[in-house]
């Protein structure tokens, strides 16, 4: 699975110094919220903080101050009708975007931006401190720092007046000391996996959804009792699990996190996922099947112990009524439904 920090690492091993532009702040409607996340480089661009005039405007300051220079920056984009800042941009809101020049040889960090690749493919939580000093306007800087809930700080940072070690490593009382240094500032971006999706099925319709998961950053594990179809060739970026059978599900760690996706070849093998998902406490349980199919597959299952509450938090039909009839719009409903709940 790949990310914007693992590209960033990337681009370090490469020797490819970059801007890393992020969204620290936005209110009302803007292309993107906070915590979107751009690398630009001479060459070429890496992710998007919502396109249109403000990313274009970002991209050309980047490259022509922050790259050049090899100092970092802060600007403010005022979207609203009224607003000159964005040419044919009226969408309302406002945000400020931090552009931090990060130079290929900067060994800290490229460890910050390994961990948090690490911590997002985990799931680990973990909180992203950029901390940008433009008391010298000329020669502003801007120093990243990682803390992992349960690892501790990686990456070195200033230590200007209360920012601190022990400040950093508690992520609430950064948000209320950040600004007590004139003409620092701290800002913190809480970085997580979208989620773990285990998905029970490797037929066209998983294909598709795994694809789409997978780009939306979720961690993605297959299930299938067929290896001509469960295997990295159908499904890139996904962790393969050949079963015996779907009754010899192995041992998962489903927490809040979990998204436990039923879209196997029958109904008997549906029926068999979902009996041991039921009492599973995952944030999202789907299957697949028409209101008949749920009928007879939840009936069954009350037969052998299952209650009203328990096949009330079961999403099936699964996915949002979108008219879908293909495999991948029926992957799109899917994956709409998931984002919509979360």
């Amino acid at each position: 699975m790949e990310t914007i920090f693992s590209k960033a690492v990337a681009c370090m091993d490469a020797g490819e110094s970059f801007a890393y532009a992020t969204i620290v702040r936005s209110a009302g409607s803007t292309p993107r919220s906070s915590g979107s996340k751009m690398l630009v480089l001479p060459d070429r661009i890496v992710g998007t903080i919502g396109g249109g005039g403000s990313e274009y405007s970002v991209i050309k300051m980047a490259r022509d101050d922050a790259l050049v220079n090899e100092r970092s920056t802060m600007r403010t984009f005022d979207m609203s009708y009224k607003s000159k800042d964005v040419e044919g941009m009226i969408c309302g809101g406002d945000c400020d975007v931090l552009i931090a020049y990060v130079s290929a040889d900067d060994a800290d960090a490229k460890s910050v931006f390994a961990a948090a690749h690490d911590a997002t493919v985990n799931g680990k939580e973990a909180t992203l401190y950029s901390i940008y000093d433009a008391r010298d306007e000329q020669a502003a800087k801007c120093t990243l720092a990682l803390f992992v809930e349960g690892e501790g700080l990686v990456g070195s940072f200033p230590g200007i007046g209360v920012i601190s070690r022990e400040l950093l490593e508690n992520p609430i009382r950064v948000g209320i000391h950040c600004d007590d240094v004139p003409g620092v500032s701290v800002f913190s971006d809480a970085i997580s996996a979208a989620g773990v999706i285990y998905l029970f099925g490797a037929g066209h319709v998983s294909k598709e959804v795994a694809f789409l998961a997978v780009h939306l950053g979720y961690k993605v594990t297959v299930f299938d009792d067929r290896a001509e179809y469960a295997n990295e060739e159908n499904f890139p970026g996904c962790e393969i699990v050949v079963l015996d059978d779907y009754f010899h599900i192995p041992e998962l760690v489903i927490d809040g996190r979990s998204h436990i996706l039923i879209i196997t070849r029958g109904h008997a093998f549906d029926r068999d996922v979902l009996e041991w998902a039921i009492d599973k406490p995952a944030h999202y349980i789907g299957m697949i099947g028409s209101k008949t199919k749920r009928s007879a597959v939840y009936n069954n299952l009350r037969d052998r112990g299952a209650t009203d509450e328990q096949l009330a938090l079961v999403h099936s039909p699964i996915g949002l009524e979108i008219g879908a009839k293909t495999p991948a719009e029926i992957a799109v409903s899917i994956m709409a439904e998931i984002i919509s709940l979360k």
